[in-house]
This record gives structure tokens, C-alpha cells and sequence, in this order.
């Protein structure tokens, strides 16, 4: 509450005579005032002001994106002091892959017996990796699993479609046993199968591991060169975290942080004024 006071007394004279189009245009920093009037009585500014924090937020979003991954931004939802996301998540382009797996077995597992890869054989996805070592090699890149309802929602662009590339089946778009090649592909083989947001292989060539529990079991997700996928994305089938198999692998997902809008910049203390480059550059020669 204080905050919001506090932000309403600062952006006032806006209220009185709100510029959404102005605050837009400052960015980031125009975040704040746009969710002081996201709850606006006037309900043309309202409705403004929520549709440019929310795209404010989306260039905040795939600015952070990491490296590797794609946003999939889900539903926004604007609150008086951040905006918010539902459904929304960074997810890897592709599956991971046998050369990423490779270098995590020689880094972590110490197991300097695992045989080079060649550049082909490194692009196929890894598979024969239980739950447990998915896990493992989701913590050591700062990640996670997606859940089942998160790699569904990113598999129908939040359930605006049936397939990742549409709403009628192409067994050109992904490598499953109608039109597959009846063996793992190397990733993002199939580019017609890519989903609104790029990500590569959300269904067909192997099914996915999720954190989602079915009693002792896990789901697992998309269908792979051997299994159908179910026209409503419905659970198929799930494993124990132990199992492993040829068709069987995993991608990453990190979580959408709230954007929340800049702090106000702090005065400068006195006597402590920066000088004028010219100054720095005299008495740096000196």
C-alpha cells in the first residue's frame, strides 16, 4: 500500500492527463506509471494503459530470454505493481542433445570413458536418460523440467492450436510413426513442426520427460517416432523416474519472473557529482 501511494503521488500530474503513448515510448521506465493507471476509473485509460504494459513487458521478457531458449510468454496479467504471467515460461529450442549430454557426463559424472561424438551423431537428441539424471542435468545448467501442462500449453500456442504448427495433422512437421523415419532425427529436423514462439520437436521424435507426478511415476510429453501423441494432449503414458529408453529425452524450462517496474534513480550524495569527461581525461593524464 505504501508503495502504491507512494507511486501514485509521483505520477499524479499523468494521472490528471494520462499520455499512454508517451509512457510507452520511455520503455521500461514508463512501466510504472502504466500500472499505476492499469486500475484507472476511466476505462479507456485503463484499457490503454494495461495493453502498453503489457508490450512493455513482453520486450522486457525476450530481453532476458537465455541463451538457447525461447519465450513463451502464456497469458499477461496486469496488477498495480507488476505484470504478470500465466502459463508463460522459457523453454529450450530443441531437445537436449547428445553432444550437451556428452559434456555434462565428462564434467560432472567424471566419466572420461564416454566415446566422441561426431558433429552428426552429437545433434541427435539425448536419449536412455532416467528422470533422476534429467533432473540432475536441469540444476546443472540453472534450469529445470517443464510440467506436462507447461509443454502442452507451448505445444498448442496456449491453446490456440491443435499442433504446434496448426490445427490439421502434417506428418511432414514431425518425425512420429505416420510419415516418421522410424528412428530419432538429429533436432530441429523437421522446421515446418515449429511452434509460434521457434521451439523445435514439441511433438514427434522423442517424447519429453516432465516434473509432473502420476503416483510414483512421472509423465511424460509429445509423442516420439514410436508413439502417438493424443489429439487432446492428454497423458499417454508415464514411467518410473528410473526407466530410460531409445525414445525417450528432455528439454529445459526456467520460470517468468514477474516485471515489475524500475526503481526511481537515487540523487546523487553531495560533493560527489560526477565531472565532465574532459576533467576525467585531464586528470587521468596527469
Amino acid at each position: 500500500m505504501r508503495w502504491t501511494a507512494a507511486l501514485l503521488l509521483l505520477v499524479g500530474p499523468v494521472l490528471a492527463a494520462p499520455d499512454i503513448d508517451r509512457l510507452r515510448s520511455r520503455g521500461h521506465s514508463g512501466l510504472g506509471p502504466l500500472l499505476a493507471l492499469a486500475d484507472s476509473a476511466d476505462p479507456d485509460v485503463r484499457l490503454r494503459a494495461r495493453r502498453a504494459a503489457k508490450e512493455i513487458a513482453l520486450e522486457v521478457m525476450r530481453a532476458r530470454t537465455p541463451e538457447g531458449m525461447r519465450l513463451v510468454p502464456g497469458r499477461l496479467g496486469v496488477s498495480a505493481s507488476a505484470v504478470r504471467s500465466e502459463g508463460g515460461l522459457y523453454l529450450s529450442t530443441h531437445e537436449v542433445t547428445r553432444a550437451e549430454w556428452r559434456k555434462f557426463v565428462l564434467a560432472v559424472r567424471k566419466r572420461r570413458e564416454v566415446k566422441p561424438l561426431t558433429a552428426a551423431e552429437g545433434g541427435f537428441p539425448a536419449t536412455r536418460v532416467s528422470h533422476k539424471d534429467a533432473l540432475d542435468y536441469a540444476r546443472w545448467k540453472g534450469a529445470r523440467l517443464p510440467t506436462f501442462d507447461e509443454l502442452v500449453f507451448a505445444m498448442t500456442a496456449g491453446g490456440r492450436l491443435v499442433y504446434p504448427w496448426g490445427n490439421v495433422f502434417d506428418p511432414r512437421c514431425a518425425n512420429t510413426p505416420k510419415g516418421g523415419v522410424g528412428k530419432p532425427e538429429p533436432v530441429g529436423s523437421r522446421p515446418r513442426g515449429r511452434s509460434p514462439h521457434g521451439v523445435e520437436d514439441l511433438v514427434g521424435n522423442v517424447a519429453e520427460w516432465t516434473s509432473t507426478p502420476r503416483g510414483a511415476h512421472r509423465l511424460i510429453a509429445g509423442g516420439s517416432w514410436k508413439t502417438e501423441l493424443s489429439r487432446e494432449h492428454k497423458p499417454t503414458y508415464s514411467l518410473y523416474p528410473e526407466a530410460s529408453g531409445l525414445d525417450i529425452g528432455f528439454r529445459l524450462a526456467k520460470s517468468l519472473e514477474p516485471v515489475l517496474p524500475l526503481p526511481e534513480p537515487k540523487p546523487s550524495e553531495p560533493g560527489r557529482e560526477r565531472r565532465p569527461a574532459a576533467e576525467e581525461s585531464k586528470s587521468g593524464a596527469d
